[in-house]
């Protein structure tokens, strides 16, 4: 009997605890001065993301980066039409929201899967190409062989032929 009461406690706190975890919270702080929606922050999280794997790809074959990096949020800021302190302000106000940020930080990561799994099949598709490219250029090389054996073998029957057309003329 007590297993079953236990049981029915666990199942009760663990709804208890489920929601409290789906309960929404509005941010605690006040809008930023330009604020960035869910999707265009991904945008943006997403492009930094890029930028920052780049540089720490340069970073490790010991190529520098302090120009780049500046260079790289420079533009990405550019392209979206913020400001390094838009940007910084909008990520405090996300972060005031753990489940917001979380969704974000989600989706800036499905974002990237879908990336690299466009890159592989880019490169998959590559070498079928070139693969193919390979085949074709050694059954060319293959056909130009047969071509040159059948026009080795029609010299030889033409030297044949004169040779015995001369044979009945003597």
């Amino acid at each position: 009997m007590e297993t079953k009461q236990l049981y029915f406690l666990s199942i009760l706190f663990g709804f208890f605890l489920l929601a409290l975890g789906c309960k929404h919270q509005e941010p605690k702080g006040t809008l930023p001065s330009v604020f960035l929606d869910e999707a265009r922050m991904v945008e943006v999280i997403t492009d930094v993301q890029i930028m920052e794997n780049a540089l720490n790809y340069k970073r490790s074959v010991g190529q520098p980066t302090a120009y780049l990096k500046t260079k790289g949020y420079d533009t990405i800021f550019a392209h979206y039409g913020i400001t390094d302190s838009i940007f910084f302000e909008n990520v405090d106000y996300y972060n005031e929201d753990p489940t917001m940020m979380e969704r974000v930080m989600d989706s800036v990561i499905k974002k990237l899967l879908h990336y690299q799994v466009d890159i592989l099949k880019e490169e998959k598709f590559k070498k079928e190409m070139d693969s193919i490219a390979e085949l074709a250029k050694a059954d060319s090389l293959r056909i130009l062989k047969e071509q040159d054996s059948l026009m080795q073998l029609n010299r030889d029957a033409k030297i044949e032929n004169k040779l015995i057309k001369r044979s009945f003329v003597n």
